[in-house]
């Protein structure tokens, strides 16, 4: 396996889809910052040696940083 998590994101007008791609051998925490929600930021795990995406009631994704 790789060291590395891949993310991409796809905003929308009341939803944004985070994907994301763990090539890690261990979990990785990132924290995602949103804009035009309740919360603006959010801690997420992805598991390592996983894909998947994350939906969040959010208008746009801002930013993807290493650690919660």
């Amino acid at each position: 396996m790789g060291n590395k998590v891949n993310f991409s994101w796809s905003n929308g007008i009341v939803t944004t889809t985070l994907y994301y791609n763990n090539h890690c051998s261990h979990d990785q925490r990132v924290t995602v910052k949103l804009r035009g929600a309740v919360v603006p930021s959010v801690c997420l795990v992805t598991k390592a040696g996983t894909k998947s995406n994350v939906r969040y009631n959010a208008t746009a994704i801002t930013d993807v940083t290493k650690g919660c």
